[in-house]
């Protein structure tokens, strides 16, 4: 386009782009004109451009176009110009058969050039151009230059009387008996010679008579009888020859050669009749046409042998037609309208073929020939024409048994068959067991992102491919595939009667619902058993799915809160002793072993540490000191764990993406989980009369904001657990035990795994509600760090006291863990920690209320942002259940 507007502002603006580069004083001038020309002609060409590109020009309106030129041919029939009308009919059936879709503009222009067609037209010029183009005829000359009078002896003298006069009077015999043919002459000539060819004119009488009767055939014009134009139209519709109709080229519109008329018959009247019918040959001659051509698939073959058998009645009608014309014993009344409505009849049973291969359609797209006959058979419920709905539907399913055979073989054998262009499927071969379901096969996608099949199949098509990526699963893990008990025919089940049944009403419901109900039923009848044998493979008691689910909730979601609470607490105690072994993955190894392999639903020797390069590296990172309190330092417990399942099951639970979820709840379970172990490990001092009243009030609010923390913390570990966690495991089984596909299988963990990170915050849109609750989580390990400094700054007993407190604590509460162990790493953390100067009364008290402001804060963002999260899209209705739970623990809120 940028070079054509350079042309056109280049031949109306004489501006060229060029701009010289010649050099000298003297062309200074010169240059600067030049310069001038190609600004000037880039802002020409700008505008230009612009406008062309932005400018949106209707389109011709076709139909305008066409009334105009039927106006025109009526217009010469009123106005008795029949040569005219006629001629200007011809070219457009001509035009029809070439059209394009240029075809109504060069009309148009034409009809805006015309002027005065009526009187300023010569059809005798028009009539004339193939005379113009014939051979010329023959003459002297040319005759002369290819033979020339040049031979020898030409012009020699010959002596006639030379030959003997019997042998004249013998060929003057010969001669006057024999019969008189035009064409031949002599090599000699004499004066007898010449009475006996005079007398080789005279003829009988019966050869005068039979000249003349040719002769008046030939002068005088004959009209034509109904019953002759009527056998040579049903000629024309079985395909042959005739006299009255002809075809410019094998594929060329039938056009009319009327030259004889019917008595009594209006001449424009007979000749739009024929040409109507004509135009029936034409569509009829393009259905042969394309049954006589070599298809390359399947659908196309079946779709031309139901053209053919179409064909085939219509040739058996017209027969049958013109058998009934001829019989003499059954009276038939000729009439040449009466012919035109029944072949109308006739002709309505193949015209919708004709507009389904108007459809362009390749191999690739081959689906939409049926997208194009299903239209085609609802339009013919739609009108209420049973005969041809079921004429149509029977061509349709016809059709569509074909397209679905090779996805009948798919379901039952898994595999491939056939070209690749007639399979909505593509395989990968370069691909494990692990990620076998979502990356082996994949379905072809047109641009809209839909499957390439039939409208009508895009409701099944994703059951269609289930079902064959099921069997192709089982063969790639060696199952054997169990035969269907009782299959269904497509033969029997996409029948016309299979579909609608045999009671008539059946036609008056949708045919596209009784379609797809069909449809789904021989779908579920090949798909059902192989689900079954594949379902009960994934259900294994020991290695199957549900004990890959169970081993994972107790590992990572606390289904068991007793093993949960051991292992937590044997890497606090590891982590309060100050060592740095604590993140150590072959010490959470073997304390996961040890407490989670009690349960019966958890394989211990499955549970490893990770190998993953990039969580070591951030173990090496992490805090391994007491003297960094943050919870965040937590977070390379869980990722140093890990548990080994079947490859198989990878396809179910991705370990990419469904374990990084497991670990980020466990994760933040377990730092919610680290105030509550370090506020409960300390044992609270009792009153005693020599405290001053100003410790006493220290008192008062060490155990008011330590209630607090308490309550905060606690609900929110609790709600995760008993409120999100345990629900939705319990709807995910429930929902893997109905399952009726290996897709839904997998649709079920997924939206599992996305409630748990709604539920448990870890989604973008309560990111900052997740960073809050992490703070309240560090301010109770500071809460618990500040009070345990304060208890050793009391009198000369208070560690004393403390430890025996702490010892008799231990024994009542902390039942079946080791007292003696405990005490000395107790004994171990204290003498750490009474290194640190004992807190003022004055510091205490105010840093315990900057602690319970803080809290406030942090809870009322808490409370907020879950509500506002919650309302938002994509909001979640736990988060408002959590947002009224916390809210009891806001100031100022009674319990």
């Amino acid at each position: 386009m940028d070079a054509l507007t350079i042309e056109l502002v280049e031949v109306i603006t004489g501006f060229s782009p060029q701009v010289s580069h010649s050099r000298g004083s003297q062309n200074i001038a010169h240059v600067n004109v030049v310069q001038q020309n190609a600004a000037r002609f880039k802002l020409c060409k700008d505008a230009t451009y612009r406008d062309l590109r932005h400018h949106r020009f209707p389109r011709t309106n076709q139909f305008e176009v066409r009334n105009s030129l039927e106006g025109l041919v009526e217009k010469f029939h009123v106005l008795n110009n029949e040569p005219l009308a006629e001629r200007l009919e011809e070219k457009l059936l001509v035009l029809k058969s070439k059209a394009n879709s240029w075809t109504p503009e060069i009309l148009s222009l034409f009809l805006l050039l015309s002027d005065d067609p009526l009187t300023k037209t010569d059809v005798e010029i028009t009539n004339n151009q193939k005379a113009k183009t014939a051979i010329p005829p023959l003459s002297w000359k040319d005759v002369l230059a290819e033979d020339p009078y040049t031979e020898d002896g030409i012009w020699d003298e010959v002596d006639f009387g030379a030959g003997s006069e019997d042998e004249d009077d013998s060929s003057l015999r010969n001669s006057a008996t024999s019969e008189h043919t035009i064409g031949t002459r002599r090599s000699s000539y004499t004066d007898a010679s010449s009475s006996v060819s005079a007398e080789s004119f005279l003829l009988p009488i019966q050869q005068l008579k039979l000249d003349d009767f040719i002769r008046a055939q030939k002068s005088t014009k004959n009209n034509l009888t109904e019953l002759q134009i009527i056998r040579q139209t049903l000629h024309m519709l079985l395909g042959l020859p005739t006299s009255l109709y002809a075809r410019q080229t094998v594929s060329g519109p039938v056009l009319v050669r009327l030259r004889d008329t019917i008595p009594g018959f209006s001449r424009t009247a007979l000749l739009d009749l024929l040409q109507q019918l004509a135009s029936i040959g034409t569509d009829v001659g393009v259905l042969r046409d394309f049954v006589r051509k070599r298809q390359s698939t399947p659908l196309s073959q079946t779709f031309s042998a139901c053209v053919a058998d179409k064909l085939d009645q219509f040739d058996q009608s017209v027969t049958e037609i013109e058998k009934s014309l001829v019989d003499i014993k059954t009276p038939t009344v000729v009439s040449l309208i009466g012919l035109e409505s029944h072949i109308n009849t006739l002709y309505a049973r193949l015209s919708y073929l004709l507009e389904v291969l108007m459809v362009n359609y390749t191999a690739e797209n081959s689906h939409e020939l049926l997208d194009e006959m299903f239209s085609h058979v609802s339009m013919a419920q739609a009108t209420g024409d049973i005969e041809a709905f079921i004429d149509i539907t029977n061509t349709f399913l016809r059709c569509l048994r074909t397209f679905l055979r090779p996805l009948s073989a798919w379901m039952e054998q898994g595999d491939i068959h056939g070209p690749a262009t007639s399979m909505p499927f593509i395989i990968n071969s370069k691909v494990d067991i692990s990620s076998f379901w979502q990356d082996r096969y994949s379905m072809t996608l047109d641009t809209q992102g839909h499957p390439k099949v039939p409208k009508f199949l895009q409701g099944v098509i994703a059951q269609i491919f289930a079902s064959g990526k099921s069997v192709a699963y089982m063969k790639e893990l060696g199952l054997t595939i169990p035969p269907i008990s009782q299959p269904l025919p497509e033969a029997t089940t996409l029948s016309f009667t299979g579909i609608c049944g045999t009671d008539p009403a059946n036609t008056l419901l949708p045919f596209s619902y009784l379609l797809d109900t069909t449809l789904k039923a021989w779908v579920v009848s090949k798909h059902h058993h192989t689900w079954l044998t594949l379902r009960q493979y994934l259900h294994r008691p020991n290695h199957g799915l549900i004990s890959i689910i169970n081993a994972l909730s107790h590992l990572f979601l606390s289904a068991d809160g007793s093993l949960t609470t051991a292992f937590h607490s044997a890497i606090f105690a590891k982590l309060d002793t100050g060592k740095s072994t604590w993140c150590d993955t072959f010490f959470l190894e073997d304390q996961a072993r040890s407490c989670f392999g009690q349960s019966t639903r958890v394989d211990a020797r499955k549970i490893v540490r990770s190998r993953d390069p990039s969580i070591m590296r951030g173990q090496t990172t992490s805090a391994t000191s007491r003297k960094d309190l943050t919870v965040k330092a937590l977070s390379a417990v869980a990722t140093s764990l890990t548990y080994i399942y079947p490859n198989h099951i990878h396809n179910i639970i991705p370990p990419t993406t469904a374990l990084p979820i497991y670990r980020a709840v466990s994760t933040l379970l377990l730092q919610l989980y680290r105030p509550i172990y370090l506020i409960t490990q300390h044992r609270l001092l009792r009153f005693k009369t020599r405290h001053s009243a100003r410790q006493s009030n220290i008192h008062a609010q060490i155990y008011r904001l330590r209630h607090t923390l308490l309550h905060t913390l606690t609900s929110l570990r609790s709600h995760l657990i008993n409120s999100s966690i345990a629900p939705s495991s319990i709807t995910l089984h429930a929902s893997i035990a109905a399952a009726a596909s290996l897709d839904e299988t997998i649709k079920t963990h997924a939206i599992f795994m996305t409630r748990l990170e709604q539920s448990c915050l870890l989604v973008r849109q309560v990111y900052s509600v997740r960073g809050a609750v992490l703070s309240l989580a560090d301010l109770g390990v500071l809460f618990a760090s500040l009070v345990e400094r304060w208890h050793d700054g009391i009198g000369g007993n208070t560690t004393q006291q403390r430890n025996a407190e702490s010892r008799s604590g231990m024994n009542t509460d902390e039942s079946g863990e080791s007292g003696e162990e405990t005490e000395d790493n107790s004994s171990q953390q204290r003498s750490n920690e009474s290194k640190k100067a004992p807190l003022a009364e004055q510091e205490m008290s105010v840093q315990l209320k900057q602690m319970a402001q803080q809290h406030d804060q942090l809870l009322a963002f808490v409370v907020a942002g879950l509500r506002s999260a919650a309302r938002g899209e994509g909001g979640d209705c736990s988060w408002g259940v959590l947002a009224e739970i916390l809210e009891w623990g806001i100031k100022g809120k009674s319990l």
